[in-house]
C-alpha cells in the first residue's frame, strides 16, 4: 500500500521521502533530510498542542485538521466527531485521522524564487485508542482547481483515496501525493470519509476552498513574513483549511480581496492608470475623512511608512478607485504582496 510511514498528522512541508522531495525540488539528499528532519520537529510541537488549529513552529506553519471516530463499546456504534469524546464511566476507543493540503513554494536563491513549487496531499491515521476491532476506513481527498473564484472546480489536481480494512492499518499509516505547481489557479478540497464498524457505519463529506495561490505555491499574502529569514511563510487559509484568510486593513477593516480570476492579462505600460504623489494625496484625504485618521488609533502610526497597494494591480487593469485601493505597510507590500503578483 506505500503507506507506512510514522508520526502524525500535516504539516506545512511534511517529512517526506528525500525521493519525493527531490522529485518536486531537484534538491540534494542532504538538503531533504534536512528539511525532513526541521519538519518532523515542527510537527510534533503541532501534535503535542492535542487540537486541530493553525500553529506557527519554527518558521513553519503547520496546519492541522482533525476527524475523530468514535466507537462506543457497549453499543457498537461508529461516530465521526469533530472533537475527541470523553465520558466517566462510558468505554470509547476510536482512531484520529489527518487530512489535507500544503503549500510549499520553492527556496529563495538570488532575490527569487527559480525552482518549481508543489502542493502535498495527504490523509493520514494520526492516533490510535485501541486495540479497536473491525473498524474499517475509506476515504477519498479530491482536489480540484479553476481559473476562476467560483468555479467550477472541475481540474483535476491530486486524488487519493484508501479503503483500509481493521487489520490493513496502524497509528502513523499515511497515503499523500505531491503534485507540482505550474499555474495560479483556485484551489477546492473534498474530503469523503466512511467508517464501519461490524455493521454499523458513518459518513463525513466536506469542502474547502476556494485557496487561491500562484505560480509557485505562494498562498495569496494575508500577513508580512521577512522572505530573507522565513523559509517557510505563513498559509493564508483557516486551520480547518475550509476559507482563505485575507489581509484586514486594522484601521478600516478593509479586506484586501482576492481577483475573481487568475486569467488576467497584463496591460501594456502607456495603457495602464496613471498613479503619483498627488493622486496618493487625494486618496489619503478621501481614506481619513471616511474613516477616520489613524493617528487617533496609533499615535505611532505614518503614512511615510505606507504604500499604497492597487488591489488589482494596474499592471492587471486595476483601476485608482477607492474600493481598489488599500494601504500596506512598505514592506509588506514590497516583499511579500508585490512578489506574489510577480509569480502571478
Amino acid at each position: 500500500m506505500g503507506k507506512k510511514l510514522c508520526s502524525l498528522l500535516l504539516i506545512f512541508s511534511l517529512f517526506v521521502t528525500p525521493l519525493g522531495i527531490s522529485k518536486a525540488f531537484a534538491l540534494t539528499n542532504a538538503e531533504s533530510k534536512q528539511i525532513s528532519k526541521e519538519v518532523s520537529a515542527a510537527f510534533d510541537k503541532a501534535v503535542s498542542q492535542g487540537k486541530e488549529g493553525k500553529y506557527h513552529i519554527d518558521g513553519m506553519t503547520v496546519n492541522v485538521d482533525l476527524d475523530y471516530v468514535v466507537v462506543d463499546k457497549k453499543s457498537k456504534k461508529v461516530t465521526i466527531q469533530e472533537t475527541k469524546k470523553t465520558a466517566k464511566g462510558i468505554k470509547f476507543e476510536g482512531v484520529t485521522l489527518a487530512h489535507g493540503i500544503i503549500f510549499l513554494p520553492p527556496e529563495r536563491k538570488n532575490g527569487g524564487y527559480p525552482g518549481k513549487g508543489a502542493v502535498y496531499t495527504l490523509f493520514e491515521v494520526a492516533d490510535v485508542d485501541g486495540p479497536i476491532g473491525p473498524l474499517n476506513i475509506k476515504a477519498e481527498v479530491d482536489v480540484n482547481t479553476s481559473t476562476n473564484k467560483h468555479g467550477p472546480f472541475n481540474e483535476d489536481f491530486s486524488n487519493i483515496q484508501v479503503d483500509w480494512n481493521w487489520f490493513e492499518y496502524s497509528e502513523g499509516d499515511r497515503e499523500f501525493t505531491i503534485t507540482e505547481v505550474n499555474n495560479t489557479k483556485f484551489y477546492q478540497v473534498t474530503t469523503d470519509v466512511e467508517v464501519t464498524f461490524v455493521t454499523n457505519h458513518d459518513r463525513e463529506r466536506e469542502t474547502w476552498g476556494p485557496l487561491l495561490a500562484n505560480k509557485k505555491a505562494f498562498e495569496y499574502p494575508c500577513k508580512y513574513y521577512d522572505p530573507e529569514n522565513t523559509r517557510y511563510p505563513d498559509q493564508c487559509h483557516g486551520g480547518d483549511f475550509t476559507y482563505q484568510i485575507l489581509y484586514k486593513d486594522p484601521y478600516s477593516d478593509k479586506n484586501m480581496f482576492t481577483p475573481e480570476t487568475t486569467l488576467m492579462q497584463q496591460v501594456p505600460a502607456d495603457q495602464r492608470v496613471p498613479w503619483d504623489n498627488i493622486l496618493r494625496g487625494e486618496y489619503i484625504a478621501k481614506y481619513i475623512e471616511t474613516y477616520g485618521d489613524p493617528k487617533k488609533q496609533n499615535p505611532n502610526f505614518n503614512w511615510s511608512d505606507y504604500d499604497i497597494h492597487h488591489i488589482i494591480p494596474k499592471e492587471y487593469g486595476g483601476t485608482n478607485d477607492f474600493n481598489n485601493l488599500i494601504p500596506l505597510k512598505r514592506e509588506f507590500h514590497q516583499q511579500n504582496v508585490t512578489p506574489w503578483w510577480t509569480n502571478y
